[in-house]
């Protein structure tokens, strides 16, 4: 900062001088913190993930309910995972995706039968969801910005 400046009392540009921003410096905006109660609805969308996933099922010849399922119940936990524990929506996609995949592969060893359907499946609930979330983070943002617009 110059000596010349007659702004320099201004409290605004020392403000923006501390942020970094009056440089032209943009800094990052930090990651939102998981608070407990996510936390712990992580921890129960987790456990009831792995709870559905290796007791024992009923199979019916042909039933394709069995991927509808995969695909409901990981598309129901990215929702809750991105829009209530507030985790980044990567994050909990490749949480997911990977937890989905040491699934099949722990379920041979507790009397179930793996299948790269079930992980195919399971991406494409996680996928889905995540446009989803996308989308309607799109649309709020864009009303939220049509409703703050001022006409001079």
């Amino acid at each position: 900062m110059s000596p010349n400046n007659r702004y320099a009392n201004e409290p605004a540009l020392k403000t923006l001088e501390k942020t970094g921003l009056a440089a032209g410096r943009a800094q990052r905006p930090s990651a939102p913190r998981l608070s407990p109660v996510g936390f712990v609805l992580t921890l129960v969308v987790m456990g009831c993930l792995a709870a559905a996933s290796v007791l024992p099922v009923v199979k019916f010849p042909g039933d394709a309910g069995n991927y509808l399922g995969h695909l409901a119940a990981y598309g129901l936990a990215t929702g809750c995972l991105v829009v209530i524990a507030r985790l980044r929506a990567w994050l909990a996609a490749l949480m997911l995706f990977a937890f989905g995949v040491a699934i099949e592969l722990v379920q041979p060893y507790v009397g179930r039968e793996a299948h790269i359907e079930d992980v195919l499946a399971n991406t494409a609930g996680i996928v889905v969801t995540w446009c989803a979330v996308a989308l309607w983070r799109r649309v709020s943002m864009r009303r939220h910005l049509a409703s703050t617009r001022v006409d001079w």
